[in-house]
């Protein structure tokens, strides 16, 4: 019976020690009551870049470069930036930043007859992104016709003996250097008629038969090479 009220006498005065170890412990070096600090989280900082994605193809159609790429399997990536520069330059400038689930895009703001370089760049949560050796090559070839006259019309005016022709360009009006025009009656072959500045916007013709159907064509002229879609008018004087 002496064993057991000693064994608990110690369990006791062992309780009260550590009820009070613990109240010095939430108790500053100036006896001020503070609460438990919260647990501290360290999280793991992944320096290494995430891999560049791959260009799987590309092709060119009608004037605009077409794109595709593999993604690498990066769970951290979280988009892609597309940047280009013309061969030769030192500087890559952005042109399209996608999300991760986006691997194509078509760049529509190609020059004919230039050689571009397009890379691309891989971003993770991190903002850690790389390049690597991702870099192509395209050459940009477009032989369509370009469409650059707009608006066309042929008023005849018999009271005066003339015909007036107006018209309008559409687009990239700064790359034109100005308009032939071709003419000849029905059935018979054009011939240059008149070569116009691209100020100039309407023109008269008075060298007309009275009851005569005429085609005027138009040619627009350009700074580039771009074959341009010839537009023909028909007027009956």
């Amino acid at each position: 019976m002496l064993k057991i009220k000693i064994i608990l006498l110690l369990l006791f005065f062992t309780s009260l020690s550590y009820s009070q170890s613990e109240e010095a412990a939430e108790e500053d070096i100036q006896n001020n009551p503070s609460d438990f600090s919260e647990d501290l989280v360290l999280e793991k900082t992944d320096e290494i870049p995430v891999a560049a994605p791959v260009f799987k193809s590309y092709s060119n159609t009608e004037g605009k470069v077409i794109l595709k790429w593999i993604q690498n399997d990066g769970e951290d990536i979280v988009g892609c930036k597309i940047v280009r520069r013309e061969k030769g330059e030192a500087d890559w400038k952005e042109i399209k930043e996608v999300n991760e689930s986006i691997q194509e895009f078509t760049d529509d703001t190609v020059e004919n007859r230039k050689i571009y370089q397009y890379g691309i760049i891989a971003k993770d949560k991190n903002d850690w992104s790389s390049m690597e050796d991702s870099a192509i090559t395209v050459t940009v070839l477009d032989f369509s016709f370009v469409k650059v006259i707009g608006f066309l019309e042929g008023i005849p005016d018999r009271q005066k003996k003339k015909i007036i022709l107006n018209w309008d360009y559409v687009g990239n009006k700064d790359k034109v250097l100005g308009v032939s025009i071709y003419k000849n009656a029905k059935g018979s072959p054009p011939k240059l008629w008149r070569e116009l500045d691209s100020d100039l916007r309407t023109t008269e013709d008075f060298k007309l038969k009275i009851n005569t159907e005429y085609e005027y064509h138009f040619i627009a002229n350009l700074e580039s090479d771009n074959p341009v879609k010839e537009e023909i008018l028909k007027v009956v004087y």
